[in-house]
């Protein structure tokens, strides 16, 4: 029996709609390359939510691993950050 990570834990909140406003803007970033957080899962769950209506940003790299995306380009990245903040505005 497989324990539960947590991603597999949290996804399923973050598009239950009774816990989280769905007209809230999402940024996801995620890689191919990442050992930690298989990239099927940011890509099931943002399909998930694009389905139900929610605006989503894609931040996809290839060769990066977990959470490096910041390091690798960290201009592409905070750009990416900036414009879902603006947009939450």
């Amino acid at each position: 029996m497989a324990i539960p990570t947590f991603i597999d834990k949290i996804f399923p909140k973050l598009n239950d709609w009774n816990l989280v406003d769905k007209s809230a803007r999402r940024l996801y970033i995620y890689s191919e390359a990442d050992q930690i957080v298989a990239a099927r899962d940011p890509k099931a769950h943002l399909e998930l939510a694009k389905e139900a209506g929610v605006e989503v940003t894609v931040l996809a790299e290839s060769d990066t691993q977990h959470m490096q995306a910041l390091v690798k380009d960290g201009e592409r990245y905070w750009k990416a950050v900036e414009q879902l903040w603006v947009s939450a505005k």
